[in-house]
């Protein structure tokens, strides 16, 4: 179960609000919740664009295998992030 906090559900009206080439780099020590907010932003928002998300973490990748960069693409319409099947 997520617990969402105030504070990501005015990200996620903010960035509603934004342009669609913006750009977003989440930063954060192990385990502090960077992939869950990720997810949660992502179905967020969906609605008003398309979204690529970028996994940078090598070490602990959640889209593909360790040691890789992995991307995942969404098309205005949400999706089951938590069961995401991420290689295709």
């Amino acid at each position: 179960m997520i617990i969402v906090e105030e504070e990501w559900k005015e990200l996620a009206t903010s960035l509603s609000r934004r342009g669609v080439n913006e750009r977003i780099y989440m930063v954060g020590s192990t385990s502090s919740g960077k992939t869950t907010l990720c997810r949660y932003l992502v179905n967020e928002v969906i609605a008003d664009r398309s979204i690529a998300h970028v996994d940078c973490d090598t070490g602990q990748s959640v889209i593909g295998p360790p040691t890789a960069v992995g991307m995942a693409l969404y098309s205005h319409q949400p999706v089951d992030l938590q069961d995401q099947i991420y290689l295709r």
